[in-house]
């Protein structure tokens, strides 16, 4: 076999062999291009161009923001409770009054000018009332997706709640105030009396509930628990007006007593503990004093 070289190749060798050099670079390149135009197509046929992919996987991973919304119900349940709507509140209101005026009839014996007069003062008293928590609502749904302000509302929803817990019915109501117009001396003597049995059983009630619980951290034998009860009932008063304070009125009232009163119907430990929750309740005195409860 003949050898040359590069520079001694014939011609048609050296030809062939340039030819040849250059296939094998224009076949890398072409295979280069392929490969390239493939991954082209490949993308084109992607149903989201990846621009697009890249955005939507961005979107995904952003923190999702929560928006802040409390529901119009919520406000009902707040302000009526088990009463649930404006509706049954206004129904179990007039109920009330309906019971009232028949208490007042087996009373005072009212006349029939006095039971309409009675009757259209607690329509008065529950329209009153309907139409602060109406006023109420509307500045509640205007703040009800502001996390911020909603705190606010509360402040003028909480003394919605006491107020139709406690009773609309109370000294400040129209109904008061026409009964101390059109009952004669006779009929309002008799009702003072009847009130007063009736905010005493009432008091008694939650003085009895206030022990039971002081029992709970500090248990008392059967002459203990009657003694405390009878000193409460016989030496202290009940709230001016009843409410969801009343429990607070009656620590208040007891840590008022005098120490050499109180303090020898319970043992060293019971009078430890008790002294914790009437100190408690000492810090509730200005505002019961406040919110005229006591005097």
């Amino acid at each position: 076999m003949t050898t040359f070289s590069a520079a001694e190749a014939p011609t048609e060798l050296r030809v062939d062999s340039s030819i040849n050099g250059i296939l094998m670079i224009n076949k890398d390149r072409f295979l280069l291009r392929c490969f390239f135009f493939l991954a082209l197509l490949a993308t084109a046929a992607a149903s989201t161009p990846l621009w697009a992919q890249f955005e939507e996987e961005e979107e995904e991973g952003a923190p999702v923001q929560e928006t802040f919304e409390i529901d119009e119900e919520n406000f009902d349940q707040w302000i009526f409770s088990n009463m649930q709507n404006a509706r049954m509140a206004r129904q179990w209101l007039d109920s009330m009054v309906a019971l009232k005026i028949e208490s007042m009839d087996a009373i005072c014996s009212l006349t029939e000018d006095q039971k309409a007069k009675i009757r259209l003062a607690g329509k008065g008293d529950i329209q009153r009332f309907s139409n602060h928590v109406e006023e109420v609502r509307k500045k509640f749904l205007a703040v009800r997706m502001d996390q911020n302000r909603i705190n606010d509302i509360w402040q003028e929803i909480q003394p919605l709640q006491n107020e139709l817990q406690s009773g609309i019915f109370g000294e400040t109501s129209l109904i008061h105030k026409i009964l101390m117009r059109t009952l004669n001396p006779e009929q309002q003597t008799r009702y003072a009396e009847s009130e007063r049995e009736r905010r005493r059983f009432y008091y008694e009630a939650k003085i009895g509930l206030v022990v039971a619980m002081l029992e709970q951290g500090m248990p008392l034998q059967e002459n203990q628990r009657h003694q405390f009860v009878t000193l409460l009932t016989e030496e202290t008063e009940p709230p001016l007006k009843f409410g969801e304070y009343d429990h607070y009125v009656v620590l208040v009232n007891a840590a008022r007593l005098p120490e050499e009163k109180l303090k020898p119907i319970f043992d060293h430990s019971q009078w430890q503990a008790l002294q914790q929750q009437l100190d408690q309740a000492k810090a509730m005195e200005h505002h019961l004093r406040e919110n005229g409860l006591i005097q």
